[in-house]
């Protein structure tokens, strides 16, 4: 299982902040968990609730691997305006592809249930 500390790496190296098998520096990864974990908790909040508390450097991320590239690739979108960095337009894609697969996995329609005090009669609502 990857760290978040790797998720964060990887979305460094994607932007080009960092080369391969540069570790990024203590700020660059403490500010990117900052982001990570914004990015995590505002999927949290639209739905997206794949059950992660907030996460430390060394935290395991306990996730099926279709999420991988969902959080890396955004993370790295996220990250690319911290740094001046322009994501390409493919990582770009893969960020929204991904986020869009997320979003369908978890999506839940809401059930509309009506009081029993309530019936329809001709066009209107009406309280019993």
């Amino acid at each position: 299982m990857a760290t978040a500390h790797d998720f964060i790496s990887r979305a460094l190296r994607i932007i080009n902040v960092t080369a391969e098998g540069e570790a990024p520096s203590a700020a660059q990864a403490a500010d990117a968990l900052l982001n990570l974990n914004g990015l995590l908790g505002g999927w949290e909040a639209v739905g997206i609730r794949i059950g992660l508390p907030e996460l430390a450097l060394a935290d395991t991320i306990n996730l099926p691997t279709s999420h991988f590239a969902p959080i890396v690739f955004n993370l790295a979108v996220s990250l690319a305006t911290e740094y001046g960095a322009d994501p390409q337009q493919a990582d770009i894609v893969k960020a929204q592809d991904g986020l869009d697969a997320l979003r369908n996995m978890y999506a839940q329609t809401p059930v509309l249930t009506l009081e029993p005090e309530y019936y329809r009669r001709s066009d209107a609502w009406f309280r019993r």
